[in-house]
């Protein structure tokens, strides 16, 4: 029974660009998209067959995933990073749903004993940062509610989980969003200085304001250089292009599941990480 309903679970996994009038996507971006993907279909949930997903506003198709033309107004850089959770409303008849980001390599297999026995998944940010000193320098307005005291703040980078709670989490966003960034703040902009992160605020805000069985993902920089004298299985680590890191990569990367940050140098990526994404 239970390999039938393996088999029948829907897996939506997501990654979008989305840019204002006038900005188009350049050639790095777009390779950058194609060896997350390509990474991506060897190594994310291959036990599950999911389905991949690129969403953009813009006239560019990436090779080999589902290509989906949004509609929806995209007017500030703010409605860029919201997209990561309002892309929600395309994937609603998907059981999981999992959002990427195009400057990302997974280079370890992730299955789904990893991520698909929990409520949610969530990456902790770099150095556990706390709550309520990043919420202090992100954002004026808006606040959570509850207990902060020892609460790390999570990265938007990479997160996903239950179709139920995706959806508690994209009509939260959205009532929060609409209030805080409303036509007139819009056209005014005064607050641009004042709000960043703001996917991350309003996904730090949900879960610490709503009890769900969370995972919660180790992101650690250091990991990436494969610290022998720590042997911990990290999820996500930094990206580095040095000749360090190159023979790292070379010996193989035994400790994360992902590498962050590869919009730093394309070629490097490129050349160094083949094993990974072909």
């Amino acid at each position: 029974m239970k390999k039938i309903i393996d088999n029948i679970m829907k897996i939506a996994c997501a990654c979008g660009f989305y840019a204002e009038f006038g900005v188009e996507m350049n050639e790095d971006q777009i390779k950058m998209q194609e060896i997350m993907f390509k990474s991506a279909k060897k190594y994310l949930l291959s036990d599950c067959n999911p389905d991949f997903f690129f969403l953009t506003n813009l006239n560019v198709k990436i090779n080999n995933v589902k290509n989906i033309k949004i509609k929806d107004k995209v007017n500030c850089f703010y409605d860029m990073l919201m997209m990561k959770i309002f892309c929600y409303r395309y994937f609603q008849d998907y059981d999981y749903v999992f959002i990427l980001e195009g400057d990302e390599i997974f280079v370890n297999h992730i299955t789904k004993d990893d991520l698909l026995s929990y409520d949610f998944n969530l990456i902790n940010g770099i150095g556990k940062p706390p709550v309520e000193s990043i919420l202090e320098s992100s954002s004026k307005k808006i606040k959570i509610n509850g207990d902060l005291k020892d609460k790390i703040w999570k990265a938007g980078c990479f997160f996903g989980g239950k179709k139920e709670v995706f959806l508690e989490l994209y009509k939260s966003s959205l009532v929060n969003y609409n209030l805080l960034f409303n036509e007139d703040i819009h056209e005014e902009r005064y607050w641009i200085e004042e709000e960043k992160y703001t996917e991350e605020v309003f996904i730090n805000k949900f879960f610490i304001e709503n009890n769900y069985n969370i995972n919660f993902l180790v992101f650690n920089d250091v990991a990436s250089l494969e610290d022998e004298n720590k042997k911990n299985n990290f999820f996500l680590s930094g990206f580095h292009n040095t000749e360090e890191f190159k023979e790292v990569v070379n010996s193989g990367l035994h400790y994360a599941k992902m590498l962050h940050d590869t919009k730093k140098d394309v070629k490097f990526l490129e050349e160094n990480f083949k094993n990974y994404y072909e």
